[in-house]
């Protein structure tokens, strides 16, 4: 009996079949070893104390406190800036509150010292004699002969920032006082001046062929008792040397943008070989540009008288 084809063609495909099957075998072993390789390096990786999982941990674990501590960085420093703006305005406070009180002292000195005259931003000398300086101020500039008790500076050292110290002086008769305040008042009311406002503008100038004569003329102009009290003594000046050359210059004291002003008006004008110093007391009430207009004006009339 015979077997059919299909058959016997089956048969002959047996030993494919079989070593098909043991390929596929071996196959399967070396995926299982795979897998038991990755099994064990996964473990390794996530489950080991010094694995990749805890030192991800760790990491986000810094990464927090990093944050809470740049918050709480952040809050403190905000802190800070308050605690730093509420010093500010309390220096600030305390500085007003020094000026006001500086203030009610020189008023409380001023009636206390009913016999006393006090001078203002007379400049410091190395070993002056201050009795004798200001006496002979006093007839230069006053035409007065005033004697004193005694005459002091009113602090015992410099001030760092160069302003003269104010000075005191008793006198010895007392009645003087009040003759050199009137004096004072008709000394001013003698000078081209201008008041505005209550504020009062005081030109004084003179011939001047060198530098050593602009020092001398500012030096005598700004020792008078008058004007050492004044807020500004504005200087300007043009000379000519023997050699033709011009020298020109100006010192604003305080009163930004005068000196130049005043310097072009004099270039303008034609000025030379002379010096002028205005003087201006603040009256408490500012004049905006209007203040350079009257400074000419003050200059350009004593310039027509020398």
């Amino acid at each position: 009996m015979s077997l059919p084809t299909e058959v016997l063609t089956a048969i002959s495909q047996l030993p494919l079949i079989q070593s098909a099957l043991q390929a596929m075998n071996s196959k399967i072993n070396e995926i299982s070893e795979v897998q038991k390789t990755v099994q064990e390096m996964k473990a390794d990786i996530w489950e080991n104390p010094d694995g990749i999982e805890s030192r991800l941990n760790y990491i986000g674990q810094q990464s927090g406190e990093n944050f809470a501590d740049t918050e709480f960085l952040k809050r403190e420093n905000k802190k800070l800036r308050k605690d730093i703006d509420l010093l500010k305005a309390m220096v600030i406070k305390l500085d007003r509150r020094s000026i006001e009180q500086e203030r009610e002292i020189v008023k409380l000195k001023c009636r206390s010292m009913r016999d006393n005259i006090l001078i203002h931003n007379l400049a410091e000398e190395d070993g002056e004699n201050l009795k004798e300086r200001v006496k002979r101020l006093f007839k230069e500039h006053l035409g007065l002969e005033v004697d004193f008790v005694r005459i002091h500076r009113n602090a015992p050292h410099k001030n760092p920032n160069g302003k003269p110290r104010s000075i005191t002086g008793k006198l010895v008769d007392l009645q003087q006082k009040e003759v050199i305040l009137t004096t004072q008042r008709q000394k001013l009311n003698t000078k081209v001046q201008l008041p505005f406002y209550g504020n009062h503008f005081i030109a004084e100038g003179d011939k001047s062929v060198s530098i050593a004569q602009v020092r001398n003329i500012y030096k005598k102009v700004t020792s008078n008792p008058v004007h050492a009290s004044a807020n500004h003594r504005i200087l300007v000046y043009r000379t000519k040397d023997n050699n033709g050359k011009t020298h020109e210059g100006y010192s604003d004291d305080g009163e930004h943008g005068a000196g130049r002003k005043l310097l072009k008006v004099m270039q303008d004008q034609g000025l030379n070989n002379c010096t002028f110093v205005i003087v201006r007391r603040f009256g408490g009430r500012h004049l905006g540009p209007k203040r350079f207009n009257i400074m000419e004006d003050v200059m350009l009339q004593v310039a027509g008288k020398i």
